[in-house]
């Protein structure tokens, strides 16, 4: 009988020690896999937001050089314009004793100085090579040279239509400084185009091509 009541008491006993381990379990695994979802779950955010910078970087960069080349494009367009303009300027001056110098509202060059700043500023341009940036550099100098040279011979232009001419001397004096200046400015123009055509044209667009790639 004592045995009985020995055996009843252990079979009574056990299930409160399962009862006891069961909580447990279930206590930890619930915790466990919570902080392994949430752990790849930030993780996998981490990598998603760096591909997401990655990809926004290099839509920046594409469109940063698109924007460079067609400001190259518009320039190479402005340098045809004022090199027509000088043309035709010297035609009607070929010869022609009467030709009077006149302030012509169509010799100018805008240029875009942000555009040329830009390219030493930005960091895309930081490490594409020295004879890129070599001709960047000289490219702009030249840029320089012709707007300082363009608004000087616009300038004085004014200044000497507006002015009373002393004396054919002085009149034959300035048509001469005038006629040469645009002719400077036409080699200028065109050692202008040839950097862009030879230089930064090919130059940018092959650095576009391989960010593309």
């Amino acid at each position: 009988m004592k045995i009985k009541i020995d055996q009843i008491m252990m079979e009574e006993s056990k299930p409160d020690v399962e009862k006891k381990e069961k909580p447990e379990k279930s206590f930890w695994r619930p915790i466990m896999i919570e902080f392994v979802t949430v752990f790849f779950g930030v993780m996998g955010a981490f990598l998603v937001n760096d591909w997401q910078a990655d990809k926004q970087e290099l839509r920046n960069k594409v469109t940063y050089f698109e924007a460079f080349i067609g400001d190259i494009k518009h320039l190479q367009y402005q340098v045809g314009q004022l090199e027509s303009v000088i043309s035709d300027i010297q035609k009607n001056a070929n010869g022609n004793v009467d030709f009077k110098v006149t302030p012509n509202p169509n010799l100018r060059l805008k240029t875009n100085d942000y555009l040329i700043q830009s390219a030493f500023q930005n960091e895309n341009f930081t490490a594409i090579g020295t004879q890129y940036l070599n001709n960047l550099s000289f490219g702009s100098n030249v840029i320089s040279e012709i707007k300082d040279r363009v608004d000087n011979v616009r300038e004085r232009s004014r200044e000497y239509y507006l002015s009373v001419r002393k004396d054919e001397e002085e009149v034959k004096r300035f048509k001469e400084w005038y006629l040469n200046e645009l002719s400077d400015i036409k080699i200028l123009l065109n050692q202008l185009n040839e950097i862009i055509e030879q230089g930064a044209l090919p130059g940018t667009q092959s650095i576009l091509e391989r960010i593309k790639e």
